[in-house]
């Protein structure tokens, strides 16, 4: 009977004085769960690192001379990361955390403004063109072709604001050259990385549609590979 009695007391006293284990074990993992759900980060997880920033100053990994078969390449290697825009850059309402400017160039031959002479170049600004053939709709119209301007460029456009900065910043632009650039120091195949340049002018003129362009005058920096050693294809 004492048994019995100290086994009553012994259940009574475990039930009056709280849970169980189990039932103890059960509400700390629903506290755990409760807190995952609210975004409660353990000891062990890691937080997530930030993507890293498309676009920079200088000299990129690969040396001066470097064939792409493609934009996309180029993208990839980190010489000029738009697979379309002939300009990258940013301006302050997009980084904060770089100067303002243009990072690169493309000359691909799609303005007829564009002068190439090498260490010299006049680089047509962004904007005004027409993308496809347009029939003239009288007889005093013209036809447009493909990359002709149709309208006046501004200066205020994100690309030339951005390419005129680095007038201020004397930033120097990555210049890359591709096998649609009209001059004889382009590749005849791909593209080509071809070294640093810095922004030396910026004026308006009247281009030969009769339109208003940004041009942008760059020289080469000196000390770099010559460009009479570049390659001109990929098999080079």
């Amino acid at each position: 009977m004492a048994i019995n009695r100290s086994s009553s007391s012994t259940s009574a006293l475990a039930s009056n004085r709280g849970p169980s284990n189990s039932s103890t074990s059960h509400s700390r993992s629903n506290a755990t769960t409760t807190g995952k759900r609210r975004g409660i980060i353990s000891q062990n997880s890691k937080p997530k690192k930030p993507a890293p920033r498309q676009g920079y100053y200088g000299r990129p990994k690969c040396p001066i001379g470097t064939m792409f078969a493609s934009r996309k390449e180029c993208s990839v290697a980190g010489v000029h990361y738009p697979l379309i825009a002939g300009i990258s850059c940013s301006t302050s309402a997009s980084r904060s955390d770089i100067d303002p400017g243009a990072f690169s160039i493309v000359l691909s031959g799609g303005y007829e403004d564009d002068v190439d002479d090498g260490y010299t170049i006049l680089y047509t600004g962004a904007g005004g063109q027409s993308n496809t053939s347009v029939e003239p709709t009288t007889s005093t119209s013209t036809t447009h072709q493909p990359g002709s301007q149709v309208e006046n460029q501004s200066i205020k456009h994100y690309f030339n604001h951005a390419l005129r900065l680095n007038l201020q910043t004397e930033h120097p632009v990555r210049v890359v050259r591709g096998f649609k650039n009209k001059s004889e120091w382009a590749p005849t195949e791909g593209y080509r990385y071809d070294g640093l340049y810095r922004v030396v002018k910026c004026k308006i003129i009247i281009g030969k549609s009769g339109h208003q362009v940004c041009l942008f005058q760059l020289e080469r920096l000196p000390n770099q590979r010559p460009l009479e050693d570049l390659p001109k294809s990929l098999s080079d």
